[in-house]
């Protein structure tokens, strides 16, 4: 949301090489994933990422260290460091992301 680009360190963009891309809005960011994605245009809607999506609050870096089984069974999720407003699809590219990086060690990974 800047008038010029800013490295994203999100491990929503490990996908993508290197992770500075110009996304100012919403529709820049479905817009990235569709054709990412490759996604047709004239794809029917629920084929699509959409606009249509709440943004929610994501964890943006759920790795198998920040999910903690505590006494009792009860999970808890620590680490909101990395954490955004985003589209509830974006943390599924962020655990994708965490699972495809090579460089992490294999406990840090799913």
């Amino acid at each position: 949301m800047y008038d010029h680009l800013l490295r994203c360190d999100s491990p929503s963009l490990m996908l993508f090489g290197d992770r500075t891309y110009s996304l100012p809005t919403r529709d820049a960011l479905v817009a990235f994933f569709n054709e990412w994605c490759h996604v047709p245009r004239d794809a029917p809607p629920r084929r699509r990422f959409t606009t249509d999506a709440p943004l929610v609050l994501t964890h943006n870096d759920l790795y198998p260290r920040n999910i903690i089984l505590g006494d009792g069974g009860r999970v808890w999720m620590i680490d909101f460091g990395e954490s955004e407003f985003y589209p509830p699809w974006f943390e599924y590219f962020s655990m994708v992301g965490v699972a495809n990086n090579c460089l992490q060690p294999p406990e840090m990974s799913w």
